[in-house]
């Protein structure tokens, strides 16, 4: 194989593998947004968790009377 086919080659590969690291930063990125919005979530939840909680602290217990 001729020195410039060699070089070819090795800039194809190269080309490759930057396009796969592409798309792993993609699915990445994705993977991420879908993380922050599951926190966001479940953030929310453990809050009206937390209110509901006080909530029924502060009302009279009707079950004593």
């Amino acid at each position: 194989m001729s020195l410039i086919a060699e070089i070819i080659k090795y800039g194809k590969d190269i080309v490759l593998l930057g396009e796969r690291v592409d798309a792993l930063m993609a699915g990445r990125r994705e993977t991420t947004a879908r993380l922050e919005d599951h926190e966001r979530r479940l953030i929310r939840i453990e809050t009206l968790i937390e209110l509901s909680q006080s909530r029924r602290r502060e009302l009279p217990n009707s079950r004593r009377d």
